[in-house]
C-alpha cells in the first residue's frame, strides 16, 4: 500500500505480452499489449496493483491473493479481459 513516501509506487500494473515496434518509428509501440497496459493503469487506484488474468494465472500457488477488480474491453479484440487487484 502507498505510505506517502516518494520512493513508493502509488499505482502499478503487471501484464505479460509480446509487443511490436513500428519500423518507421522504433520508439513507438503498438498493439493489444499497449492498450492492455493502459487499461490496467487506468483501473488501478492509488495504492493498488492491478494485474491481468494471465499474470494471476502464472503466479498460482505463490500465496499471492487477488480480488476481481474490473473487466476491460479492448478495441479490435472480442470478449472481455478480467483485471484483478493484488490483495494487501
Amino acid at each position: 500500500m502507498y505510505d506517502g513516501s516518494p520512493s513508493t509506487i502509488s499505482r502499478g500494473n503487471v501484464s505479460i505480452s509480446v509487443i511490436r515496434m513500428r519500423r518507421s518509428r522504433p520508439s513507438s509501440l503498438v498493439g493489444i499489449p499497449i492498450s492492455l497496459a493502459k487499461g490496467l493503469k487506468d483501473a488501478a487506484e492509488e495504492g493498488e496493483v492491478v494485474v491481468s488474468s494471465t499474470v494471476r494465472d502464472l503466479v498460482a500457488g505463490s500465496g499471492l491473493r487477488f480480488s476481481e477488480r474490473a473487466t476491460l474491453q479492448l478495441e479490435g479484440v472480442q470478449g472481455e479481459w478480467r483485471l484483478y487487484a493484488l490483495d494487501a
